[in-house]
Order: structure tokens, then C-alpha cells, then sequence
């Protein structure tokens, strides 16, 4: 298994770190948020940032009270994780076919997991501790998943459990 995390250089701001074996390997930075914003119409627009790649996440609410999300993901490699209610199920398509899919759990302190459409777990997240600025764990299941997805599930991931707080800010 290969240990992630995202950590939080400075306190109350809104740029992270992912960490892997002490080094950073990629960066999500969300655009300063207005002053004043209602929940089903914010899209949370942040960027993701690695030595090979560079992606757009942004969230379109919909459903019942907005309680679905769908996040787009433009750049390098664009898709979409199409989510159904609660963000507890979903599947990220990139290009023509669906890749992964999300399974959350509404427990704060629950596991959340990425699998590979043929069925096995590739990248599981967990909580990550407060006083050490790391907000969210990951570990990646599979050795054989490209380096790019590795960083594209660390990050969708992580913007997913800020979606359904399970990750403080």
C-alpha cells in the first residue's frame, strides 16, 4: 500500500498539499470564496496542480434541495464524477468510458473508497487529524494504477469529503 495525505501548510487558508513519502506531489488551491454564497448555486471552483498535469474541479448541484453534485474536471485529462444523493455513489468518467467509481460513507469518520469499474478498490481515504494540518488520508490499493490517476483520485477525493464535511477547512 502507498501512503497519501493531504496536508495544510498554513492554517485557514484554502491550499493543500498532497503528500507522498514527505514530498509534494500535487496541490489544490480553491479560488477565494465570496462574501456571501448559497450552497446550490456555489461551485467551489479550485485547482489541482502536479508536475504533469493541471485540472479545473467544479461542482454543479442538482436533485431534491441540491443534495446531488456532479464535479467537473477539466484540464489535462477532463470528465466528470456524476453523484447521486448524500455524494455517497457515483461514477468518474473520463472521455467516452467510465474509469472508477465512489463509494462515500455519511459517517465523518468513515472510510470513503474509488474502485475500478471492473470491481476492485484502488484508492481508499480516511480522516486526518487535526493538529497535524493533514485533512485527509489516503492509501492507493492497486500498483498498477497510472501515477496521474493516483493524484486525480487523491484530489477528487479530497474535494468530495469538503463537499460533505467530512474535512474541516
Amino acid at each position: 500500500m502507498d501512503a497519501l495525505e493531504w496536508y495544510c501548510p498554513k492554517r485557514f487558508t484554502r491550499h493543500y498539499e498532497l503528500h507522498r513519502g514527505g514530498v509534494s506531489i500535487a496541490t489544490l488551491t480553491y479560488d477565494p470564496a465570496p462574501t456571501a454564497q448559497w450552497e446550490y448555486t456555489a461551485r467551489h471552483p479550485a485547482t489541482v496542480t502536479t508536475g504533469e498535469a493541471t485540472w479545473r474541479l467544479t461542482t454543479a448541484r442538482g436533485g431534491f434541495l441540491g443534495l446531488k453534485a456532479d464535479v467537473e474536471v477539466d484540464g489535462t485529462t477532463s470528465g466528470r464524477l456524476e453523484a447521486g444523493y448524500l455524494l455517497l455513489r457515483g461514477t468518474l468518467s473520463i472521455g467516452e468510458a467510465p474509469r472508477y467509481r465512489w463509494k462515500g460513507s455519511l459517517w465523518e469518520l468513515g472510510e470513503d473508497v474509488f474502485t475500478h469499474v471492473e470491481g476492485f478498490p484502488v484508492m481508499q481515504l480516511s480522516a486526518g487529524t487535526y493538529f497535524d494540518r493533514i485533512h485527509t488520508r489516503g492509501s492507493v490499493l492497486t500498483d498498477a494504477t497510472p501515477a496521474l490517476d493516483v493524484v486525480l483520485l487523491a484530489s477528487l477525493g479530497l474535494y468530495v469529503r469538503f463537499l460533505m464535511n467530512k474535512s474541516y477547512r
